[in-house]
């Protein structure tokens, strides 16, 4: 797993790489290279990780640019968001999951993962609409939204 930080500091780089390290996840280490087609920081990752990787798991991004640059590269992208209509890395990405980033990641993508094998996933990435499940996201947020005011 590569960590790739926009905002990076020796610090937070150190600090995520150690907790990701103690749950068993064995973390590249190296010198991020500006490798993809960015003009600007997000722009630098890890040749043997995110640039060489098939699948991005992009858990909060703040602007799309770097996803698009990702989906024009031919890499899956997964992102988990949480308010998808707004976000241009959410109508970007390949799947939008549409959650709380600590409420989706730890128990359920976690779960699903193991329990899915490789002919399941292929169908499910065969089955899925992205763009369809954020009308179905917002069609739910608005709804609770109108319940809420009655």
């Amino acid at each position: 797993m590569e960590v790739n930080l926009f905002h990076r500091t020796e610090e937070r780089m150190a600090a995520i790489t150690a907790h990701l390290q103690a749950a068993g996840v064995t973390v590249l280490e190296g010198t991020a290279e500006r490798l993809l087609p960015l003009s600007h920081d997000r722009a630098l990752c890890l040749r043997e990780g995110i640039y060489a990787a098939d699948v991005v798991l992009v858990p909060l991004e703040d602007g799309g640019d770097r996803c698009e640059a990702l989906v024009s590269m031919g890499k899956t992208v997964i992102t988990i968001d949480l308010n998808p209509p707004l976000s241009r890395t959410a109508q970007t990405a390949t799947l939008t999951i549409v959650d709380e980033l600590t409420r989706a990641l730890p128990p359920r993508i976690t779960q699903a993962c193991r329990n899915m094998t490789h002919e399941t996933g292929e169908q499910l990435m065969a089955d899925h609409d992205n763009q369809r499940l954020l009308y179905a996201a917002l069609q739910r947020m608005q709804e609770t939204l109108a319940d809420a005011m009655d």
